[in-house]
């Protein structure tokens, strides 16, 4: 097929955008052009008929081409917006583990001081007390012994409600945090397909009025 060279001019001679080049619209057309849109309509003449043809044509082709450029663009950007929000959600559940291993690290730590931590230091026996000293300062240390492991359990129980409490935290955290990245992407999906209908309308306007 030849091709006019008017017509591949006035065909250029187009708008141009972000998803419309009329130079890659034209070799689009060339690698997927067919014959559609020649049939004659009734009390045309040949140059009415070769200058619809070439609108219908031109036309049709700058459809084809703006959809598949919006298309590509928006599968990229919607892949985008799917590894982002792979990645917040992941740093979420990270953060969220090094809060509850820090919570867990920490009342470790304090249990195991807690055995060998004495509330009230237990009384010396010296090596010269005679039985009935050794014998009353034996029996104050058990007291002081007993008092200190309630001491201990006391605090050591303490300690497993004050981390039980910020584990709660943490996870009532990571659930407000989980739902608002989700409201967030859930959003950011709409924007997007509103973006791109809106840029859909918007480049099939200016063929209908641009292209000829």
């Amino acid at each position: 097929m030849t091709v006019d060279r008017n017509e591949v001019r006035a065909f250029l001679a187009h708008y141009a955008s972000e998803f419309y080049d009329p130079a890659k619209a034209h070799e689009y057309y060339l690698r997927n052009r067919d014959l559609k849109g020649r049939q004659p309509v009734k009390g045309e003449t040949k140059e009415q008929r070769k200058a619809r043809v070439a609108t219908n044509r031109n036309q049709e082709e700058a459809r084809s081409y703006v959809s598949k450029q919006i298309s590509t663009k928006k599968r990229a950007d919607s892949k985008g917006l799917q590894t982002s929000q792979k990645a917040r959600m992941e740093k979420l559940r990270k953060n969220a583990e090094a809060s509850r291993k820090r919570i867990e690290d920490k009342l470790n730590k304090l249990l195991e001081s807690l055995k060998t931590a004495q509330e009230t230091p237990l009384n010396e026996i010296p090596e010269n007390a005679t039985p009935q000293q050794r014998a009353y300062l034996e029996k104050q240390n058990a007291a002081i012994s007993k008092s200190n492991a309630l001491a201990s359990g006391k605090k050591a129980e303490e300690a497993r409600k004050a981390a039980g409490a910020e584990m709660k935290r943490v996870g009532t955290e990571l659930k407000s945090a989980v739902v608002t990245a989700r409201e967030s992407y859930t959003k950011a999906r709409a924007d997007l397909n509103a973006k791109y209908k809106t840029a859909s309308d918007t480049e099939y306007k200016n063929i209908k009025a641009n292209v000829k």
